[in-house]
């Protein structure tokens, strides 16, 4: 057995308990000899409890052993081994860098580039368990190390970085923002940040919407300008010269503007580093090191097993037989009672007592005293240790109201109406308080006024009118112009945070959650203002990182309220049929983007990943439709089982979504393959809980592309190998043809009254519901037989296809149309269908006009024959510069006002 110290060195104080025991040994006999010498042993007897040398013998060695045992314990003892689950937390950052041409100019010592390498190393060296990522981006964006704790392969990555890092063109800082993103394991959380370090030169134009879906994902982006703004030249690789440009130098300049609008935007800051000697390592003090950590690592280490308690207990237990081995006392005499205060104490020190106080009644004194100063008017400040709602306590404003005065005075304006109102906010009467101290404003001086309007809100606040509090406290910033404004940000964005809180929950979900969030976005505003004008306060930042945590959560909540609002009245089928057309249309629209060679390819594929993820987002409504539906089909036989079967279809339906939404955001052209197999997950979820109607429509559609198919081949006469090819619309419509009878057969019983759909999530279907007259047992048996004959016809067509004899096949399959079209037409029809008709033609008519835009485009483009450039830094002078705003002046400090505790 392996016996080992955390803190050997603490072993060597051992030899002073022997020490320290002899001493007392000492003292104890040097005391006894002037104890002997100073009075009788009859007198020592009436003054002072009997001292026994066994005893004090018996104390000092306990003593001695709790010396020695307490430091043993202090030296930590550990013996044994066990397996311990270790975790790491930490925060994921990922690192983007601009490796364009222009981040090789010199106007930073050696280079943009190398000394961006230089900082991040330093920046690097802070981590403590933090993950960091590294992307390089030129005109796209690579990650060149993912997510790692493994310091050291960062800087070696890091110190690989050149231009050849990314692929040339255009600088797309959007990319790059987007890389980002998706480099992070977790799509939310307030632990996530990116550092984006570049010169702000954004070709491509797309930084800011990237920075908008950031912060949508909840990441906050920190920008660090390398660069000078007054422009430098960039040397020409391989000479000594300069790049050019038309004969004249390429000069590149630092964009602050740029920079600042994605830090602005999604919650970060921007470290303006320029030319001049900032380290980032204060980057990750400042601001990094205050975000969220996580457990981001886990392991199993073998560690020694700590056994100080084996010598701590006894330590103690010495200490205790110490205490019961002692003399024991002299009888006490009566003591007198403490004093208190007496009422009606307003500030100060309470009154003085009668009598003497002893000991204990010195400490009641001093807190009478604590207490009466807690009465008195508090100061201008804002109580800066109070929460958020959701943080340890609720936030309680500072008020300068003091206690009640003995005698209460009728008063109703100016100094005297405060004064009441002081008096009603200690009495608890908080909407009374408020009410007198507005009432005090129109006779009062400027400065008072203020003073009054602050105390006005805080009592709004404790009467629960976050709302009218949170409105005087706005008030009071856009008039004041002193110390108080830093106070009144903080309180109105408690009052704003309470007022989402604690907001009743109305009949518009929609609309309750938009105006949550509006309310938590404008605490977070406030907290934010409240930090510019007084950075140190800590209460602002604790409460301003609880806002951040609640806010992603809040948004997730308004985009769940409208999607129930847009499908939550919507029968599962009809939502199921709204997610497959969708995922068609995202397909058609894919394969023109794939035939785009230009420029606008890139939004094609943007506006396509976004179409994507929307559609992805519809699964959500339909899950909560069908759990709906099968509670009320409960009584069903094997209707649980069918619904199970179908959500974890909607869970791998959804994930191929988002898959294929990442690939497009990627500009990836294999994001076709997920998207076709959404497509297909799509139309066999569909399939499984559509009605009737539904499926003779798509139905209808498959024989058409079928019939409209085996004409153009054989009109275009390819060889005979490629007719089986034509079977696949033929086969899946014939399927649905049988699958319509089992529907349309449950759904009017022979008795020719509708009953429940033939799956769960079906629309229900009855022909009270439709515009003509009640289906007949007549009517429903021609349909039945209609769809008998064109299930015939429709394998009569796969069996000639089968045997390639295309031209035989083709009456079949007509025939087979018609007679699908006249059972549609026997068919009832509802209002419902009719407005999705309307949809699906007003659908069909935007996609055409997309088609024929961006046939347009590319048109206009090749008429134009612009040319790709590697890199736009040639035309930086013809860049239109943004229109620099006028910063308003900061208004000038004022003494603070006079406080009204009087």
């Amino acid at each position: 057995m392996q016996f080992q110290f955390e803190h050997p060195l603490l072993l060597f104080l051992l030899w002073l308990v022997p020490a320290i025991a002899l001493l007392l040994a000492a003292a104890f006999r040097r005391s006894e000899r002037r104890l002997e010498n100073f009075v009788s042993a009859a007198m020592r007897a009436r003054l002072s409890p009997p001292r026994g040398r066994g005893r004090f013998a018996a104390q000092l060695a306990l003593l001695a052993l709790a010396l020695g045992l307490v430091l043993i314990a202090m030296a930590r003892p550990r013996w044994g081994m066990r397996d311990e689950r270790v975790f790491q937390r930490g925060r994921d950052l990922v690192i983007a860098v601009d490796v364009s041409q222009s981040m090789l100019a010199r106007d930073v010592h050696p280079t943009r580039l190398h000394r961006a390498k230089a900082d991040l190393t330093d920046l690097l060296r802070e981590l403590r368990g933090d993950r960091a990522a590294i992307i390089a981006f030129r005109s796209k964006a690579v990650q060149v190390c993912p997510l790692t704790t493994d310091y050291a392969f960062l800087e070696y990555a890091l110190d690989a970085l050149s231009p050849e890092s990314a692929p040339r063109g255009e600088t797309d800082i959007g990319d790059a923002i987007d890389k980002a993103v998706a480099a992070f394991e977790t799509d939310s959380g307030s632990h996530r940040a990116m550092i984006l370090i570049s010169d702000g030169e954004d070709l491509a134009g797309s930084a800011i919407a990237a920075a908008e879906r950031a912060k949508d994902r909840g990441v906050a982006i920190f920008t660090v300008g390398l660069g000078d703004a007054g422009g430098s030249r960039i040397p020409s690789s391989g000479t000594n010269d300069f790049l050019k440009f038309q004969g004249a130098d390429v000069v590149t300049r630092l964009e602050n503007e740029t920079l600042i609008k994605l830090a602005e935007i999604t919650g970060g800051a921007y470290v303006p580093v320029g030319v001049g000697n900032v380290r980032l390592g204060t980057l990750y003090k400042d601001h990094l090191r205050k975000l969220a950590s996580i457990d981001n690592e886990e392991a199993i280490q073998r560690r020694a097993i700590e056994r100080f308690q084996v010598f701590l207990l006894p330590a103690v237990l010495a200490l205790f037989a110490i205490a019961f081995l002692s003399r024991g006392r002299m009888p006490m005499r009566a003591r007198p009672a403490p004093w208190q205060p007496l009422p009606g104490a307003i500030r100060g020190s309470p009154a003085n007592p009668k009598m003497t106080a002893g000991r204990g009644s010195a400490a009641a004194g001093c807190l009478a005293f604590l207490l009466a100063l807690g009465c008195a008017p508090a100061s201008m400040a804002a109580d800066e240790t109070g929460q958020v709602a959701g943080a340890a306590s609720d936030p309680v404003p500072a008020s300068n109201a003091p206690a009640p005065a003995a005698a209460v005075a009728p008063a109703r304006q100016g100094r005297d109406a405060a004064r009441r109102a002081q008096e009603l906010y200690a009495l608890g009467r908080y909407e009374e308080s408020a009410k007198m101290y507005l009432d005090a404003l129109s006779s009062s001086s400027l400065r008072l006024q203020e003073d009054f309007l602050f105390n006005a809100a805080c009592a709004l606040y404790k009467a629960g009118s976050y709302e009218a509090a949170a409105d005087r406290f706005k008030e009071l910033v856009s008039r004041s112009d002193n110390g108080i404004a830093p106070n009144a940000n903080y309180n109105m964005g408690c009052a704003l945070f309470q007022a989402a809180d604690k907001m009743p929950q109305g009949t518009n979900a929609e609309a309750d959650a938009s105006v949550r969030l509006e309310a938590l976005e404008k605490a977070g505003r406030a907290f934010q203002q409240s930090l510019r004008r007084k950075p140190d306060f800590a209460a602002a930042k604790r409460n301003l990182a609880v806002v951040a945590d609640a806010a992603p959560g809040a948004r997730e909540r308004l985009r769940t309220a409208r999607l129930m609002a847009r499908y939550g009245n919507m029968p599962p089928a009809r939502i199921a049929g709204e997610l497959l057309r969708n995922q068609r249309s995202v397909l058609e629209q894919l394969e023109t983007a794939l035939t785009n060679a230009g420029p606008s390819r890139i939004g094609q594929f943007e506006s396509i990943a976004a179409l994507q993820k929307e559609n992805a987002e519809i699964i959500h409504p339909l899950r909560a439709g069908l759990l709906n539906a099968v509670q009320s089909q409960a009584s069903q036989p094997g209707a649980t089982q069918a619904v199970a079967n179908i959500q974890l279809h909607l869970d791998a339906l959804g994930n191929v979504m988002l898959d294929a939404s990442s690939a497009l955001r990627d500009l990836d052209e294999s994001a076709a393959g997920p998207a076709a197999d959404a497509q297909k997950g799509a139309f066999l979820l569909w399939r499984m809980i559509a009605d009737y109607a539904e499926l003779i429509r798509e139905d209808i559609l498959l024989q058409s592309n079928a019939l409209a198919q085996t004409r153009a081949f054989l009109t275009n006469a390819p060889p005979a190998a490629g007719a089986a090819a034509l079977g696949t619309d033929l086969a899946e419509a014939r399927a649905l043809t049988g699958l319509f009878s089992e529907r349309f057969a449950l759904a009017f019983p022979s008795n020719a009254v509708a009953g429940a759909a033939g799956a769960p999530g079906a629309a229900q279907e009855s022909p009270g519901a439709t515009n003509e007259p009640p289906m007949t047992p007549e009517k429903r048996e021609k349909i039945l037989a209609l769809a008998r004959d064109a299930e015939n016809e429709q394998v009569a067509a796969v069996n000639a296809m089968s045997s390639t004899n295309l031209p035989a096949a083709i009456p079949h399959e007509s025939k087979a149309l018609d007679l699908l079209l006249e059972i549609e037409k026997l068919l009832p029809r509802d209002q419902n269908q009719d407005q999705q008709q309307n949809q699906d033609q007003k659908q069909d008519q935007d996609q055409q006009q997309n088609q024929d835009q961006q046939k347009n485009q590319e048109k206009d483009k090749k008429e134009d024959g612009g040319q790709d450039q590697d890199k736009q830094d040639s035309k930086q002078e013809s860049k239109p510069e943004p229109e620099q705003e006028q910063q308003p002046e900061q208004p000038q400090p004022k003494p603070e006002p006079e406080k009204n505790g009087d």
